[in-house]
């Protein structure tokens, strides 16, 4: 079965997980189950720019574990106790890696650097969703039951919070920019908390962001396509259910993978506003 895949920013590199990794580069396998001593299902992955991976385990029971590997194989994991792995994001272009911890004593972000470092942790207010690293991993943004909050890495002080009711989010490669999507449509907010725009047109139940486009699963089927400027462009559809999907922050290139063990790409043309 898969669960979760990633793709490098320049889109050469692909990680797809089940209850294995697989690390393909330009389409054609680097390795396949790397040693790890546990047997949960590797839900999440994250790569940088230049192949530092990381992966998530099932929060199960709030036993959840990360990983981290380079294409020679495993470099540390899995984390200590006291995480509960329940989300983790990636800077791209540093490989520091944020993991939303999630325990009946609290909920924290847990900052670790490449070489499996603690660099910063620091409790948030509500049951963490999701951790997103923003401007260079100065800030981590952090989807709560409470809502969306902003913390400053270097202290772990809260800054703001952003208004709008979301079931979906994702960032943009800069990390400047937030879209929220719901029910009723999509938006885009800026780190100060103001909104850019909004789209009725569509219903996210998935977001993945290039430089140029967002694009949302709308259907078990198919991914709607939208300008970074709000202008709905398409559809890319399968013929079987999509299991997981990525988009290339640096070359728009989309991959999903589907129910029947395919992965599929659509290569989507360069705009700029």
């Amino acid at each position: 079965p898969t669960s979760g895949i990633a793709v490098s920013p320049d889109g050469g590199t692909v990680a797809v997980t089940g209850f294995d990794v697989v690390l393909l580069r330009d389409g054609l396998p680097v390795w396949q189950r790397p040693f790890r001593p546990d047997n949960q299902l590797l839900e999440e992955a994250a790569l940088s720019r230049d192949n530092f991976l990381a992966v998530r385990s099932s929060n199960a029971s709030e036993i959840g574990h990360v990983f981290a590997y380079t294409p020679a194989g495993l470099l540390w994991g899995p984390t200590q106790e006291y995480i509960g792995a329940a989300d983790i994001d990636m800077d791209p272009n540093t490989g520091l890696v944020a993991v939303g911890s999630v325990k009946q004593d609290g909920n924290q972000v847990v900052l670790i650097s490449p070489d499996g470092q603690l660099v910063q942790r620091f409790g948030v207010s509500g049951r963490i969703r999701g951790v997103y690293l923003a401007r260079g991993g100065q800030l981590t943004v952090v989807d709560t039951a409470a809502g969306l909050e902003i913390y400053d890495n270097e202290r772990g002080e809260f800054q703001r919070d952003i208004p709008f009711e979301f079931t979906v989010i994702a960032p943009d490669p800069t990390g400047e920019i937030f879209y929220l999507g719901s029910p009723k449509g999509l938006a885009a907010y800026n780190l100060d908390g103001a909104q850019l725009w909004f789209n009725d047109r569509v219903a996210p139940r998935s977001l993945m962001v290039s430089r140029d486009y967002v694009c949302g699963l709308s259907s078990d089927t198919s991914i709607s396509v939208i300008q970074a400027d709000g202008v709905y462009i398409g559809e890319a559809t399968t013929l079987a259910s999509i299991r997981a999907t990525a988009l290339a922050p640096a070359t728009n290139l989309l991959v999903a993978a589907s129910a029947e063990r395919y992965v599929l790409a659509w290569q989507l043309p360069a705009w700029r506003p």
